[in-house]
């Protein structure tokens, strides 16, 4: 399970991200850990810790059944978007918006079955 490090109180992060991108909240342990829910998918949230160091080089890819209407939630809330929702050549429609911690999330709904050979994927032999 992915887990994401924040410098803000974790009871704030989960409540924003509950409130901008409608994930549920599955539970709280203590006042610096707590897990999320997402379709079939979760992620733990955490304070920060000392053997981490606060970047972005990592991101969190979302699928769900309408991304403009978790668009139109996350612009509505607030967040801070950063790419418009698009359809691309591999049959998905996504957008990014950025969290009150600066991880970036992608937001990911299939509109079409696409053959990835089509766009210069390469399947394994």
């Amino acid at each position: 399970m992915p887990a994401l490090s924040y410098t803000q109180d974790v009871g704030t992060v989960v409540d924003w991200l509950v409130g901008a991108f409608g994930v549920t909240e599955r539970f709280r342990a203590g006042d610096n850990h707590a897990q999320i829910a997402f379709g079939d998918g979760g992620c733990l949230i955490s304070g920060m810790r000392s053997d981490l160091v606060v970047g972005n080089a990592g991101y969190m890819t979302i699928r769900v059944p309408d991304v403009d209407a978790i668009y139109a939630r996350a612009r509505a809330f607030g967040a801070e978007i950063t790419s418009e929702p698009t359809e691309f050549m591999y049959g998905e429609r996504q957008f990014g918006a950025r969290d009150l911690g600066g991880h970036t999330w992608y937001f990911s709904q299939t509109v079409e079955d696409v053959d990835p050979t089509s766009w210069g994927g390469v399947l394994p032999e």
